[in-house]
């Protein structure tokens, strides 16, 4: 995720996935929420069967939400607070502060 003004890093920003074109929830996470020490930046989600997914991405504090229908499942994604995604993003390289 990429948030705005002070949070770049859009902490609190809530991700849910979905069986594609249904509301059947398969996972539901909160960046940066729960942890001990540190904050945990990257959601990893785990879809089971599923190849591809609908993602809805939820801003704090009343920020924007955006639903990205079918996306392939097992790549990691970029989200950007103007609801832009970067999609096959390669890990190790410089994270984008937004989408091209």
């Amino acid at each position: 995720m990429r948030g705005f003004g002070q949070n770049t890093d859009g902490l609190h920003t809530r991700v849910t996935f979905f069986e594609p074109g249904t509301n059947n929830i398969l996972t539901h996470y909160q960046v940066g929420a729960f942890t001990t020490g540190y904050q945990n930046l990257v959601t990893h989600a785990g879809v089971g069967e599923f190849d591809r997914v609908d993602l809805l991405v939820q801003y704090p504090h009343d920020g924007p939400s955006y639903l990205f229908e079918n996306i392939s499942a097992d790549q990691d994604v970029i989200v950007f607070h103007d609801g832009g995604i970067i999609e096959g993003y390669s890990p190790g390289q410089p994270i984008p502060l937004q989408a091209n």
